[in-house]
């Protein structure tokens, strides 16, 4: 971010504070849109990217396969949470909250590969659906999660239709630009670009996205 003028001095992070996932671990917070819930609370996900930019991301367990199976660890196994110091209220009381709804003629589909001989219509629920309906176990469950979130994803993005929210009933495939304008000129988020994987250049060098004046 510091080389895409997003610092004082480009090229040149300013450390504001230094904390550890265990400082950020159950803390309430305040989702930055619209949910039925005043606040969650800062959770562990064990299949998060630790190259990426950001530590915390947004769960969408009704969206996200392994936001789901994330959460049904933490509500199902309290000798998981007591590792991780998540009590009972941080997660027991929360259920999935539809978000974008996958109309039949979509997100139908068999899922013979697996051996599981059913009909899956996503609905308003998409990652709940296919998670149960696979038997995904837990979040190690790789295979079966990495299916269901090409799934989810792909069918939410190009036939979902907005569930809540101020752009309730309009297109995924339009609405995510809106709310991310909204967003931004809220100040509740900022424009940035990363790499969509490792890129490591010829002198073993990691590489960042980097605006420059190339004219």
């Amino acid at each position: 971010m510091a080389y895409q003028g997003l610092s004082k001095e480009y090229g040149k992070p300013v450390c504001v504070l230094e904390v550890t996932g265990d400082d950020l671990l159950g803390l309430p917070l305040k989702a930055p849109n619209v949910t039925a819930y005043d606040h969650v609370y800062c959770l562990p996900l064990l299949t998060i990217s630790m190259g990426k930019g950001t530590g915390v991301v947004t769960s969408v367990p009704s969206d996200a396969p392994d936001d789901y199976a994330a959460l049904k660890d933490l509500q199902k196994k309290p000798e998981f949470r007591a590792k991780f110091g998540i009590t009972d209220e941080m997660v027991v009381p929360f259920e999935v909250i539809p978000i974008i709804e996958i109309a039949d003629e979509h997100g139908a589909f068999s899922l013979d590969e697996f051996g599981i001989k059913a009909d899956v219509k996503l609905g308003d629920r998409s990652a709940v659906v296919l998670c149960e309906t696979l038997k995904v176990a837990s979040q190690n469950d790789r295979e079966k999660l990495k299916y269901a979130k090409d799934r989810c994803y792909k069918l939410g993005y190009n036939f979902g239709v907005m569930a809540c929210g101020k752009y309730k009933g309009m297109p995924v495939i339009k609405a995510k630009t809106k709310v991310r304008a909204d967003m931004i000129e809220a100040g509740l988020a900022a424009e940035y670009y990363e790499p969509e994987k490792l890129v490591v250049s010829r002198s073993g060098d990691e590489c960042v996205v980097s605006f420059e004046d190339q004219w």
